[in-house]
């Protein structure tokens, strides 16, 4: 970002923040990598909007905020000729844009027309390009599946191990496994063992204490192997290795499993950070009803005065009309945009 121009290092942190949060990206080995999600919304944005994904575009923008900060341009006419350029693509945009769907070679295995790649929401499924005569659906982890790479000797139709009912074959986000159809009354589940991975029953039982669980083998979502628990999390026993079980959990009681702070050390986040006061002016203070404050704290009781006493233009409300005590403040009775009054005020603050 830095390089092409954009962006501005307070925004950095920001920006890293939002796109991980929304799963437009996924850290992996300290970089970051586009999910599903995120090439989705690229492409979409790409296609519907190129003037504001135009890196020069954005560059250039920003140096007209700039300006528009020094006082060396008019932010309404940069406004307005921006909207006057993103409206029609904005109606464009609602007219033309449409769910990404791809059409692929795969016959469709009802009426064999070829199905479609089409995306939803999070993920990608497939289906019938002659939908609606056709309704077929798949997801794309089913259309892939083989039986053949996972373990030969898997019995692919026992009972649900905690109601004795039939289960069925479910995916999620760490691969295929066999989930109870009775779900989400029954949340019972059993892995399906890859080529060369022991098989459910020769799992070792839960060392806790007063549990009657096994262990099973699992993967994180990087598709680490651990195991943990068929009781979690009613049991929190969960390891890396098999031989670490009786090390780590010897005379260990069957204990709930509670999910760890993202927070780290108590303590270490929320401590409040001491804000530096200023002396006030006699003009400031008769305002804000005090002789020392720190800058957020002026802000916040200069704005309550404006508020208490209507000082707002009622048909532009960027505009400040001083009454007498502000004028004295702002050294002029004319009114004052509301992103100068930072700058105006730095003449009655003293450290």
């Amino acid at each position: 970002m830095e390089k092409h121009g954009i962006g501005r290092p307070s925004t950095y942190a920001s920006i890293m923040n939002k796109i991980q949060s929304r799963d437009y990206t996924i850290k992996e080995k300290g970089a970051l990598r586009p999910t599903e999600l995120g090439k989705v919304i690229a492409k979409l944005l790409e296609d519907n909007f190129p003037m504001i994904m135009d890196v020069g575009f954005t560059a250039a923008m920003e140096d007209d905020l700039d300006s528009i900060a020094a006082y060396h341009r008019d932010w309404k006419e940069l406004i307005r000729l921006f909207w006057d350029h993103f409206i029609p693509t904005v109606e464009a945009a609602e007219k033309g844009a449409h769910v990404p769907k791809e059409l692929t070679d795969l016959d469709c295995p009802l009426c064999k027309s070829k199905l479609e790649k089409i995306w939803s929401r999070q993920k990608w499924f497939y289906g019938c390009s002659k939908y609606p005569e056709c309704k077929y659906t798949t997801s794309e982890e089913a259309l892939t599946f083989k039986k053949e790479d996972y373990n030969p000797d898997f019995n692919w139709e026992q009972s649900c191990p905690q109601c004795q009912g039939p289960m069925k074959l479910r995916f999620g986000r760490f691969g295929p496994f066999l989930g109870c159809e009775k779900y989400p009354e029954c949340k019972g589940i059993v892995n399906i063992p890859r080529k060369g991975e022991a098989l459910p029953e020769e799992m070792p039982a839960c060392p806790a204490i007063g549990c009657n669980g096994k262990l099973t083998q699992r993967r994180s979502r990087f598709s680490k192997i651990f195991f943990s628990c068929s009781n979690f999390p009613a049991c929190d026993v969960i390891v890396n290795q098999l031989d670490q079980l009786g090390e780590k959990y010897s005379s260990h009681p069957k204990t709930p499993y509670v999910k760890k702070s993202k927070t780290g050390k108590a303590g270490k986040k929320g401590a409040a950070r001491s804000q530096k006061s200023y002396k006030l002016s006699k003009e400031l203070e008769a305002v804000v009803r005090s002789a020392s404050l720190s800058r957020p704290e002026i802000l916040k009781a200069l704005w309550a005065y404006i508020k208490e006493h209507k000082l707002q233009d009622p048909k532009n409300k960027r505009l400040i009309v001083p009454d007498g005590k502000l004028a004295k403040v702002f050294g002029t009775k004319e009114p004052v945009d509301m992103m100068r009054i930072g700058a105006l005020l730095k003449n009655h603050m003293k450290s």
